[in-house]
């Protein structure tokens, strides 16, 4: 039996649930709702391991420190896998399609919200 013809590899499914196909500003909150949970619960853990009462100077350098180090957390690797769940829900796999891309971008040209 012989092959006739044969299917080109660059086949793509429009309905491919791909990163590149969400908007950024919809990463964008993913990305800033992971890092606020995770500076929270930074936050947390490091209350407690300390009995005594730091300087308002320490305070805030420590709050500094927390707030950078969720942010590493969050973009590092596209984050704890809780931007996922959250673009999950905010922006559906079914809606991440070239197409659905396409329309958001000439929305945002007409000055259009998402």
């Amino acid at each position: 039996m012989e092959i006739v013809g044969k299917a080109p590899l660059n086949i793509k499914n429009p309905v491919i649930a791909k990163k590149d196909n969400i908007p950024t500003a919809y990463k964008n909150i993913a990305t800033g709702m992971e890092r606020q949970f995770l500076e929270y619960m930074l936050e947390k853990m490091k209350s407690t391991i300390s009995d005594e009462e730091p300087s308002t100077a320490q305070n805030y350098y420590d709050g500094l420190q927390t707030s950078e180090q969720a942010k590493v957390l969050a973009e590092k690797n596209e984050g704890m896998g809780i931007q996922e769940m959250i673009l999950n829900q905010i922006y559906p796999k079914h809606k991440r399609n070239a197409l659905s891309v396409g329309q958001n971008q000439y929305l945002n040209q007409k000055g259009n919200k998402l």
